[in-house]
């Protein structure tokens, strides 16, 4: 009985792939995901057969992750026709971005890529991105915060002074094209609010998206949270 339950739900899953594939609008069409460098640009192809190419326009992502999701995300699409792809080992931004700009280009002709099997990737919820890795004395905070999304940076480590709330041994990963180093060592021995109001929405590049400054401030609002129970509210930039 069991087995049968399982062939049936697999042949409904195939019914409902074929109605979905049969409702596609032939066509070229193109949509945008949001990447760890950048925007990633797809050119999708549908013919009377379904999905026929996915054509990469443009993309900022690092070598490597990208081939590596390229080469998961578009086989897996053009053979199975669905968003059930495999996992993309070490590259799921890169994979998530490539997935959501094959989805925009979908819901452009005119379907929803639900029926397709994609399904939008859950925000990060931030408390999740920190971890406190112990402290070396009474009052001392060891903090390593890892970024999502659209960053420069890939993982911040610092140390806060639970008597004043100040914060040392600042390290920001990676960063903007070296200014990460000097913003540092700017922010090296300040207290964490004034860091958090100055630098919350302060980007290096606008073109690097959530950058150095930004993600630091919100590394630190999240240890705040994690020390004193609240985060900083500050007005957005105008």
């Amino acid at each position: 009985m069991k087995k049968f339950t399982t062939i049936l739900a697999l042949i409904l899953a195939l019914v409902m792939s074929i109605s979905s594939l049969a409702a596609l609008t032939p066509g070229e069409y193109e949509g945008v995901g949001e990447g760890r460098n950048g925007d990633v640009k797809v050119k999708v192809t549908i013919d009377e057969t379904g999905i026929k190419d996915i054509e990469i326009i443009e993309h900022q992502e690092t070598d490597g992750f990208w081939e590596r999701a390229l080469e998961g995300v578009k086989n897996n699409i053009l053979e199975r026709q669905t968003f059930e792809v495999d996992a993309v080992a070490q590259a799921t931004l890169t994979r998530n971005a490539l997935i959501e700009a094959v989805a925009k280009a979908i819901e452009a002709s005119g379907t929803d890529p639900v029926e397709l099997g994609y399904v939008p990737p859950a925000l990060p919820d931030p408390s999740e991105q920190i971890v406190e890795t112990g402290a070396d004395k009474e009052g001392i905070r060891n903090f390593t915060y890892t970024t999502q999304g659209n960053t420069c940076s890939t993982k911040i480590t610092f140390v806060i002074k639970e008597a004043d709330m100040t914060v040392y041994d600042l390290v920001v990963y990676d960063g903007c094209d070296g200014n990460a180093r000097g913003f540092a060592a700017l922010a090296d021995g300040s207290e964490v609010d004034d860091i958090i109001q100055r630098f919350l929405g302060i980007p290096c590049h606008a073109s690097d998206g959530s950058s150095c400054p930004d993600q630091v401030a919100k590394a630190l609002n999240e240890a705040r949270f994690l020390i004193l129970g609240e985060r900083l509210e500050v007005e957005p930039l105008q």
